[in-house]
């Protein structure tokens, strides 16, 4: 290759160390909200500019070559001082409108949060809130989200934590017409190896039945909820969720019952943004207001 200009286009800098961590191309391009043909093709722009192949591609994935392993490494330090910069401006905006990113777990954004949220969008018509459906912690540092609620407080960082409220998992089961009591031997709705280190899933595993039967396995909720109501067997819910569908009935368990803290997360830098400072109070008044119904008895 040879190299066409001495000037970097940090654009492409930026697509780069996305590949480098992502690995891959779907993956840099869902990050950053581009197509995959702009990923190779701002790689394809940097890679002419310093000379060096920094990438190949090996089994499916994108493997760095040396050179791009030395750049990914220059790139960290600088990447992180313009992610400052831009979290420092974003956080003195005193306007109400602008992209809000949340992110939450399955539970609690799909089936608690979503449903709430229609008094926010008709008082501030202006924020465009984009609520992301993850498991994993995404980057609060990297603005992957600008506000996520977790089931777990961090430790140490520059995210500020605000305790929002307690949230009770118990067993339910469908309601059968007629039925005064639970089946013997009813199976229950387990949890596949996927989840087998979640706090939900060693819960389950201490307090049923040694001997239980498991009609069926899944690593998401909403399908577990989907398969308690369909009569499948017996499966573990946030309260909040069981108590509402009308057609579930509690199912007591030995020992006592599960319990989480949710908290909602945000950088220090973007705390005192007006939209962002707006969400926050917003979610903290819907959390506080749904205390019985997450965990009361």
């Amino acid at each position: 290759m040879r190299k066409r200009s001495d000037d970097l286009d940090w654009a492409d800098l930026k697509v780069f160390a996305e590949l480098a961590r992502s690995r891959s191309l779907s993956g840099a391009a869902r990050k950053l909200g581009v197509t995959h043909a702009t990923v190779g093709r701002r790689i394809a722009q940097l890679e002419a500019a310093i000379g060096h192949a920094l990438v190949s591609r090996r089994d499916g994935s994108y493997v760095l070559t040396a050179e791009g392993e030395r750049i990914a490494t220059l790139l960290g330090p600088m990447e992180g001082q313009v992610l400052s910069i831009t979290r420092t401006q974003a956080g003195r905006s005193t306007d109400v409108t602008g992209p809000v990113r949340l992110t939450a777990t399955d539970a609690i954004g799909s089936l608690f949060i979503v449903p709430r949220l229609k008094p926010l969008a008709e008082q501030y018509p202006g924020i465009g809130l984009e609520v992301i459906i993850d498991q994993r912690n995404l980057s609060l540092a990297r603005r992957e989200a600008d506000i996520a609620i977790r089931l777990a407080r961090p430790a140490g960082g520059d995210i500020v934590a605000t305790r929002l409220c307690r949230i009770c998992y118990r067993f339910y089961a469908r309601r059968e017409p007629g039925a005064h009591k639970l089946s013997p031997g009813q199976p229950y709705i387990g949890y596949d190896d996927w989840n087998t280190p979640s706090v939900e899933n060693q819960h389950f595993a201490n307090v049923t039945p040694a001997d239980r039967r498991i009609a069926m396995v899944t690593n998401h909720l909403p399908t577990r909820y989907a398969a308690v109501r369909a009569g499948l067997g017996i499966g573990l819910l946030p309260q909040f969720i069981g108590d509402a569908s009308g057609d579930l009935d509690r199912v007591p368990h030995r020992g006592p019952s599960l319990m989480r803290e949710a908290w909602l997360l945000v950088h220090k830098d973007l705390k005192n943004a007006a939209r962002i400072r707006v969400c926050r109070e917003f979610l903290v008044d819907i959390f506080a207001g749904a205390k019985e119904a997450l965990c009361g008895d």
